[in-house]
């Protein structure tokens, strides 16, 4: 009986492995999609909407043949996918390649659910690239995967709007020119935005906001030239801490940044590290604390609102990430 047992013990899980490698295989794919215009104009609008993957933003020098250039980048590998294609899992909608404004669309396909697209799926990216020299409003909606846009030196942009349900979102100015606003929303993720030597076309409003978990929510401004505009920004944050960094060094730009502990009032856990030479902290028992440089109102001006359930690092910040 010992022997017999011992056959079958055997038996079993062999006939499951052999089924499962038989059906082992993997999808590596790449798509590219150029979206063209005979006639582009400054201003064009770009949508996004992503149900899984991670998405990249990055701009590229002119010429070239296209306004927008989207790749996306599937790689699966699991037992089930022998005689599948990618289709089987991911609806790719590109929408007209040859008009605006443009929509790209990627949704899961009918009948596949969250779970098994994670189980088999190693990596998904949606690598977006934008022709300098055109002017984007840019909308995203994702529900799982990161969001990270990087405007250079130069290039001007007008509006961008991203909500999030899983993942973090990156705003990288970089000594470029904003001329619309900026709002990011996240239920669970991180929110990021850094500001560089940005210049204004008009006066913005920045809104972010991050709602669940073990959220970063953080705010870098370097200010060494003009602004030409005003800049109104609420963040908030619901579970974890806020760090804001700021430094200007122009006597035409001031700052107003208030913080506000949503946790109980007390502001006991509100660190900040700066010198506090141009500045003037003050705490107010409804606004919370309060940071006025000795030139506010300037010609232009950061007013800053940020609410917290957790604590706040406030350092004087500079180009080459380091509080001082």
């Amino acid at each position: 009986m010992s022997i017999i047992g011992f056959g079958l013990v055997i038996a079993i899980p062999f006939s499951v492995l052999s089924f499962s490698f038989s059906s082992y295989d993997s999808i590596d794919k790449t798509l590219v999609y150029e979206y063209l215009s005979d006639s582009p104009s400054d201003g064009e609008s770009l949508y996004l909407n992503i149900d899984y993957g991670n998405v990249i933003i990055d701009y590229i020098d002119p010429p070239v043949d296209y306004l927008v250039k989207i790749e996306v980048n599937i790689r699966m590998g699991g037992a089930g996918l022998v005689g599948k294609e990618y289709s089987d899992y991911y609806n790719i909608i590109k929408g007209d390649l040859t008009s605006s404004p443009i929509n790209f669309t990627m949704k899961l396909s009918p009948g596949i659910t969250e779970t098994v697209v994670e189980t088999l799926t190693k990596s998904v990216s949606v690598i977006v690239t934008l022709q300098k020299g055109i002017i984007f409003d840019i909308f995203a909606e994702l529900f799982r995967g990161n969001f990270k846009i990087t405007v250079p030196f130069n290039v001007e942009i007008n509006s961008i709007k991203v909500n999030n349900t899983f993942g973090e979102i990156v705003y990288i100015l970089e000594n470029c020119i904003l001329g619309g606003n900026i709002t990011g929303e996240t239920t669970q993720g991180d929110v990021i935005l850094q500001s560089y030597n940005t210049r204004y076309i008009r006066n913005s409003f920045w809104y972010l906001k991050s709602i669940e978990d073990e959220i970063l929510f953080d705010i870098r401004i370097d200010q060494s030239i003009e602004m030409g505009a005003n800049i109104t920004g609420y963040g908030e944050s619901l579970e974890n801490h806020a760090t804001i960094m700021y430094y200007d060094d122009v006597s035409t730009v001031g700052a107003w940044i208030k913080t506000k502990d949503l946790t109980s009032g007390s502001y006991s856990d509100f660190e900040h590290y700066f010198n506090e030479d141009g500045w003037t902290p003050n705490y107010n028992s409804d606004s919370g604390y309060e940071f006025v440089s000795n030139d506010f109102p300037a010609v232009s001006n950061y007013n800053i609102s940020i609410k917290c359930y957790a604590y706040y690092l406030f350092y004087k910040w500079n180009l080459y990430n380091k509080p001082t």
